[in-house]
């Protein structure tokens, strides 16, 4: 079954749907923090994840 995650906070109710074999065909959350935590969990893969805040900035050729 697909579903729709309505007022999913951290999502808690999309694990547990996820790990019955359902899928999350997208969410809603009006928190801010709750939908950074929501989308850090949920939405990131894993190569997402092993980047470090300031990464970018070692990468970039600041000479004038």
């Amino acid at each position: 079954m697909r579903f729709l995650d309505l007022f999913a906070g951290v999502g808690g109710f999309r694990r547990g749907m996820e790990l019955a074999g359902h899928e999350c065909v997208g969410f809603c959350e009006w928190d801010k923090f709750a939908a950074a935590s929501y989308t850090s969990m949920h939405l990131l893969t894993e190569e997402q994840r092993r980047v470090k805040p300031n990464d970018h900035k070692r990468q970039m050729d600041v000479r004038a």
